[in-house]
């Protein structure tokens, strides 16, 4: 009887060991060991869904589910969901992750996305590989297309979407040629972003680097970020938002908004500093909607931004899309500061704030020299409907008090 019951426990311990139940234990789940080949060709998309599940699924303080480097891994749109069991999940890319190459092989993306996580708590993207959206085939397209295997209508897909992800952690790994925006996070609450690199051509239509929607507490540092759209986007809902270090250029610089097309839209608390924008559409940019719905944008902070033959280096814009008559309300622009601005623009008018019949309110100019990219050219700036102080500004901006 007792050497049954030892022969028993010996069979339990090594089942745990062969499929990994690992309770509060830490755990590797390689894709290449759920059937990934890798080799740019077969479709891997079942293989990282299963190794997902298994991680996913696994008790234990730290789950890996790795990607290895030297292969190409062809992956058609997927959706990553939680919660999961580990308090924190990490993907290692350290290989190459490829979307189709044709559009009639994306399948399943209705839901706007290639690669998408969704309740996933503890989540951390890290490594030194990349992640190919093979965007090219989509930016010629029309803005809908059909999925030609359901019938279906849907918008390009973005490469990287988070939804409801709370402490999420995205470093060091390349996002390239994504079909349409390249990373987007939506209702997470603690996000870092660190050493990313975002590349599409300066052509490409929509490929936005980064997109926030509903979040706060999101730190975005030392990335480059060179694209055919905004380089970030804050859109409604978040706040607390500090980006520094980030080189951004080709693009359309760094947005809030466009805000004001749904009730109660609002952005504040974000500070970006230590920033380079190199040949961008614009600089650092606030636009709403003229005739939308109420809501505010109050307490954003521009500091140290360098400019480099940037069209619009500073741009207040409430009539953004100004066919836009959803409503009676208005966006209500306060505390905005712009300071220790330096460098070249490559329009006339250097600094814009075009704000509506309520004003733009406590608007800072400070330490801001902003010269043509053409010597001996000068600069101006053009105001209306804004109220606040400068000092140390070039052009000067005459609807600002001077200190």
């Amino acid at each position: 009887m007792e050497r049954s019951s030892i022969t028993f426990l010996f069979l339990v311990i090594a089942l745990s060991s062969t499929f990994d139940i690992g309770y509060g234990q830490n755990g590797t789940f390689d894709v290449r060991d759920f059937g990934a080949t890798g080799n740019g060709l077969n479709d891997d998309s079942r293989a990282f869904l299963d190794a997902w599940q298994r991680a996913c699924g696994a008790v234990g303080e730290i789950q890996t589910l790795n990607i290895p480097i030297g292969r190409k891994y062809m992956v058609k749109p997927v959706q990553f969901d939680g919660p999961c069991n580990s308090k924190n999940i990490v993907i290692q890319v350290d290989g190459s992750i490829e979307a189709p190459s044709t559009i009639g092989e994306w399948t399943g993306c209705e839901l706007g996305s290639w690669l998408g996580f969704q309740n996933v708590k503890g989540l951390t993207i890290k490594g030194a590989g990349v992640i190919d959206g093979k965007g090219s085939i989509w930016w010629r397209q029309k803005p809908q297309i059909t999925n030609y295997t359901t019938g279906t209508n849907f918008a390009a897909p973005a490469a990287l979407r988070f939804r409801y992800c709370d402490e999420l952690a995205l470093s060091g790994f390349t996002s390239l040629n994504s079909p349409n925006k390249h990373i987007m996070i939506h209702g997470s609450n603690g996000v870092d972003i660190s050493s990313v690199h975002v590349y599409a051509p300066e052509y490409s239509p929509n490929t936005d680097g980064i997109v926030l929607y509903g979040s706060m507490r999101v730190n975005i540092f030392n990335s480059v970020i060179k694209t055919g759209d905004d380089c970030i986007a804050l859109k409604s809902g978040c706040s607390f938002v500090n980006i520094s270090r980030v080189a951004c250029g080709p693009g359309h610089g760094i947005s809030v908004g466009s805000l004001g097309r749904h009730p109660n839209d609002r952005v504040e608390e974000v500070s970006v500093r230590n920033v380079v924008f190199y040949g961008t559409q614009n600089g650092a940019r606030i636009k709403t909607f003229r005739g939308g719905c109420n809501g505010y944008i109050r307490g954003i902070s521009f500091s140290n931004i360098r400019l480099v033959q940037t069209r619009n280096p500073i741009i207040i814009d409430q009539y953004y899309f100004s066919r836009w008559h959803a409503g009676n309300g208005e966006i209500k622009v306060s505390d905005i500061t712009f300071r220790g601005f330096r460098g070249t623009s490559a329009s006339n008018e250097a600094i814009i704030l075009k704000c509506s019949n309520l004003w733009c309110t406590n608007i800072v100019m400070d330490h801001v020299n902003i010269s043509s990219m053409i010597p001996g050219r000068p600069t101006y700036s053009y105001c209306e409907n804004a109220n606040g102080r400068s000092s140390f500004t070039t052009p000067d901006v005459p609807c600002l008090k001077k200190q």
